[in-house]
């Protein structure tokens, strides 16, 4: 980020495609929009959750699960600075945010101070994670992952509240990236079964089980209903040779 740093008054910290004279377009802004639409929709006494744009008046509202949980964060920023302001800003709190959230849970794993900072600078500045930021949300909800494992280092050496902490960061994951949800969550599972804290991992997974759900169900309404067939969908959709491979297949 830091070649773009001096321009970050008038250009999105971001991967777009450069346009003179104006702010880049690319993904970033499509990820903008799902953190704005919260809050113009909470100005207009409107359900944040819901999206009464997009493919308008073609398609009734959709669900807008993107805005979930920083749209809240994102609303005063927008409000006081302006869009590029704002998603530049939000993107540096994110990055505190990683490093922070990683620190604290290194901390409470009894690992001295300076080797906790370093492991959160590694995990903030983790090479996949700063570019799914650049232009996506899966960079900055992939902090939330650290959270919820602090949260149950807590739980297990305090109140079991912290716990309902862990549930309710992994429950946002899912919200504005379900694919990483499918990495988070197993392994949230497994590490609470490692550290002894397997009744407490298993509370808080179900939430996170229930918000992947709920996701997966709303996506996909109209699907097979007058809406893309699911052979449609199935030709874009991942199989195990993926994990090896990139070459498109045929899924005839």
């Amino acid at each position: 980020m830091a070649p773009q740093l001096s321009h970050a008054g008038s250009r999105f910290l971001a991967r777009g495609t450069p346009v003179p004279g104006e702010a880049a377009a690319g993904d970033h802004l499509q990820a903008e929009y799902h953190l704005w639409l919260v809050g113009h929709q909470l100005s207009h006494g409107r359900a944040p959750w819901r999206d009464p744009y997009t493919f308008r008046p073609e398609s009734p509202p959709r669900w807008n699960f993107g805005g979930w949980p920083f749209g809240v964060v994102f609303w005063p920023l927008d409000a006081l600075f302006g869009h590029v302001r704002a998603w530049n800003l939000f993107l540096l709190l994110t990055y505190l945010a990683a490093g922070g959230f990683a620190y604290l849970w290194l901390r409470e794993l009894a690992l001295p101070a300076a080797a906790a900072a370093f492991g959160g600078l590694v995990f903030a500045l983790e090479p996949y994670r700063v570019a799914q930021s650049a232009g996506h949300l899966r960079g900055p909800i992939s902090a939330l992952l650290p959270l919820a494992l602090w949260a149950l280092e807590r739980g297990r050496r305090g109140s079991p509240w912290w716990y309902v902490g862990a549930g309710a960061a992994l429950a946002s994951i899912p919200f504005s990236d379900v694919h990483l949800a499918l990495g988070a969550i197993p392994f949230f599972l497994l590490y609470a079964l490692c550290r002894g804290a397997w009744l407490g991992g298993a509370l808080a997974t179900v939430p996170a089980l229930g918000a992947a759900l709920l996701v997966g169900h709303y996506s996909t309404s109209g699907i097979g209903s007058g809406g893309r067939s699911l052979r449609e969908v199935a030709r874009y959709s991942a199989t195990g040779l993926d994990f090896v491979e990139e070459v498109q297949r045929s899924r005839n």
